[in-house]
């Protein structure tokens, strides 16, 4: 509400949610929401309608997101809040040397691999990667939502952003994630800090 409720920021939101399924196509496990927008009401009823489906695959979102990216505006201030609720237990195959075993043929690029419960390495560094092919970003934040969110893949996660700012808050629901605005939390005010140009933004939430 204090980005797109305020008539003195020129700002934008796009809304991408994340899961993971085997059975459901390549590349098939993100999802973009809400296209870029300006008007608070209709993010805020996508983000109250998300519900959780299946692993986490959070190579997908990123990815997705920064599909998003490429269309927003070019003048545009860019940041990224990506939101977990767990930890991740897919990815994408690439299409090369991800195989079923060593004389196999490569899985199909964009085939959803990894243990789908529970923290799966590929999964982690290909999430990584991910966010290392994002730049030009004026900050990058990344939120726990739950006890089952891991700190230290979220906090490696901001880390590998080349964004000019970083940082990692952990909450266990929504009620606790509010109370940083009160208190001017850096998450929240970084963001109305650097508002001298407009800028878009997009979050996204586990399934």
């Amino acid at each position: 509400d204090s980005i797109l409720g305020n008539t003195q920021i020129d700002a934008q939101m796009a809304v991408v949610t994340y899961s993971g399924s085997r059975y459901d196509g390549a590349y098939n496990d993100a999802d973009l929401l809400q296209e870029w927008t300006n008007q608070k009401d209709t993010v805020n009823n996508v983000v109250k309608n998300i519900a959780a489906d299946g692993g986490t695959n959070c190579e997908a979102g990123l990815r997705t997101g920064a599909e998003a990216l490429e269309k927003s505006r070019t003048d545009a201030k860019k940041f990224v809040i990506f939101l977990s609720d767990g930890e991740p237990t897919y990815y994408y195959a690439n299409g090369t040397t991800d195989k079923k075993y060593p004389w196999s043929l490569p899985y199909e690029a964009g085939t959803t691999l990894g243990s789908g419960s529970g923290l799966d390495q590929t999964a982690w560094e290909r999430a990584i990667l991910q966010v290392q092919k994002i730049t030009g970003l004026e900050g990058f934040y990344t939120i726990g939502m739950t006890n089952d969110s891991n700190p230290t893949f979220l906090t490696e996660l901001k880390g590998a952003s080349d964004a000019t700012k970083t940082g990692y808050y952990g909450a266990n629901d929504t009620d606790e994630l509010e109370k940083y605005a009160p208190n001017g939390v850096e998450w929240k005010y970084d963001l109305k800090e650097v508002l001298a140009e407009p800028y878009q933004s997009y979050y996204r939430a586990t399934g």
